[in-house]
């Protein structure tokens, strides 16, 4: 699976998509981290579903959405002027999630973030 887009963008990315009836390769999942909270038991294995039922691994989308965030703020960062940052180095990555979620849930994120190295 390729990550196009996240959040708004990638909204307004599959509207457009959608407008022109190109969006027949494309993925849109909206509210996927509900799964999380919604499920007792969450295992590695645990499928989601796109805006067009279609089935894809959660694992998979959750990982991706982390690593877009973590991949827009190094750039955002590479963009400063002054930042002589490494961020393999010199940022300690910290990923908080409710604490309403069961243990379960808690594992799955780590999971997905540990993909993301």
């Amino acid at each position: 699976m390729k990550f196009l887009a996240f959040g708004y963008e990638a909204e307004d990315i599959y509207n457009m998509l959608v407008d022109n009836e190109e969006n027949s390769d494309h993925r849109f999942f909206t509210r996927f981290k509900m799964i999380l909270f919604n499920q007792q038991n969450i295992k590695k294995d645990v499928m989601i579903k796109d805006t067009n039922g279609r089935p894809c691994l959660a694992l998979s989308v959750f990982s991706h959405s982390i690593c877009y965030l973590k991949n827009h703020l190094i750039e955002r960062l590479e963009g400063l002027e002054n930042c002589r940052l490494n961020p393999d180095q010199d940022i300690q990555w910290v990923l908080t999630v409710p604490a309403i979620w069961n243990d379960s849930a808690k594992q799955f994120m780590r999971e997905a973030a540990m993909k993301v190295r």
